[in-house]
Formats: C-alpha cells, structure tokens, sequence
C-alpha cells in the first residue's frame, strides 16, 4: 500500500545522509525554500511539488506539470540580505518533463574587522557573498497497480563568492512520488544537493545534502494536508506540515 511505502521513504534518510557524509557549512542557501505555493505550506512540498518549483523541491515532480509552468520571485529579509529566483517547466505528453531554474542569493555588503599586531580592532572595508544555483531536471510518470509513479533526477551548478574566495561544483537531485488514484493519499521524496564539493580557501566543503520525505492527503478541491520530515548530516532535521 502507499502506506507502506511511505514508512519505507522515512526509513531511507539517516543512510542516505551518514554513507554521504554531507556537508553542512557551505552554500546554505540551498537549503532556503522557493516558490509562492511552498510558502503557503509552511514549506511542505515534497509530496505535493508539481508546479515549475519542482525542480528546487522535488524533481520528480515536474512529470506532474499540465503543459507549461514559469514562476519568478523575489525575497528580502533583514540585513538588506535578498534572493531571486526563476523556474520553468514543460510536459511532453506521452515521454517526459523537463524543468529547468536559477537561484541568485546576494548577501549584500558585510564590514570586514580584524587585529593589528597590538591586538587593537581594525576596520578591514565592506566586502560582498552571493552564492549562485542553476539546476536542470527530467522526470517520466508510470503506472503500477493503480497507482501513479513519478520519477525524475537533475543536476545543478553551484557558485559561491565569500570576500575575495570564490569556488564552483556540480551536484546531483533524485526525487520520486507515489500517487494513490482513488484515496488522495501522495507520498513523495528527494535527495538534494548530492556529491558537490566547493573549495574556498584551502579546504574542500560539501554542499548541504538534504533528504527530504513526506505525504499529503488531499480533499480534492476542499483541503491540502502535508506533512513532511528533513534530515540532514545524518540526523533528523525538522518536521513541518502545511495546507
């Protein structure tokens, strides 16, 4: 049952995190949720994703769009600190989804301090970080014993500029979701952020990978319920729900 496999998606994660030895100090703006929708939802969009936002959430998700799908957005919070980010999706009907995003994360002018040889505080100018994601994906729908299989994968480019230390990677997303025809019941989940390595300085940092797995119960037209669990570094993350 959904169920079942469901209980089996949870399961996978602590594995999946410790045999990858993700990172957890560099690139964090990965980690930051994108698109209006998953806002809605308190970020609960792994089981659901099935806009052009997939391709941030969920890969597998694109198989899920009806023809074509563009979103755009703009975030800012404190510390004049901003994101920008833009998706598009297309279905081939009858072979596959594509999906394509970009993410522009700038942090604006932070001042630089430091020591003098007397140990006295000196101001050492304003310096810039921004970090940079473009991400690409491809997903197909199966059906098996009633009930509808997605699956989908995609890579990203990854570019980090901290001060005058800059570096670039590639990493690798997975996502599948499993839809029940006749209960509403959908269950989905993603690996994020797979194999990338940045060097900045004199050590090489992996990307924050993050496994991500939830399920939505839907209502039709009436209510949107989901739930989903993170985990990251080998541990569990956060839980969160939304509708």
């Amino acid at each position: 049952s959904i169920f079942a496999i469901f209980a089996l998606f949870s399961a996978v994660p602590a594995w999946g995190d410790v045999s990858a030895g993700a990172g957890a100090g560099i690139a964090q703006f990965l980690l930051v949720g994108r698109g209006d929708r998953s806002a809605g939802m308190a970020g609960s969009f792994v089981p659901v994703a099935d806009d052009a936002s997939a391709v941030f959430w969920n890969p597998a998700g694109l198989a899920l769009v009806n023809g074509m799908d563009a979103q755009i957005s703009h975030l800012a919070w404190m510390s004049n600190i901003k994101q920008y980010s833009g998706a598009f999706a297309a279905s081939l009907p009858g072979l596959f989804s594509l999906g394509a995003g970009a993410v522009y994360f700038d942090e604006g002018g932070i001042e630089g301090y430091g020591v003098d040889s007397s140990g006295d505080p000196v101001a050492l100018g304003s310096f810039s970080n921004s970090d940079l994601a473009v991400s690409a994906g491809i997903a197909r729908t199966f059906a098996l014993d009633g009930m509808e299989i997605s699956a989908g994968a995609g890579a990203k480019y990854v570019n980090v500029k901290l001060a005058q230390y800059s570096g670039a990677t590639v990493a690798v997303d997975a996502g599948v979701l499993a839809r029940e025809r006749t209960s509403g019941v959908s269950v989905g989940l993603s690996v994020l952020n797979a194999g990338g390595k940045i060097r900045l300085s004199s050590a090489d940092e992996g990307l924050p990978m993050i496994v991500r797995s939830g399920v939505v119960f839907s209502g039709g037209d009436s209510f949107t319920l989901a739930l989903e669990a993170d985990f990251q570094t080998g541990a569990f993350r956060l839980v969160r729900g939304g509708g």
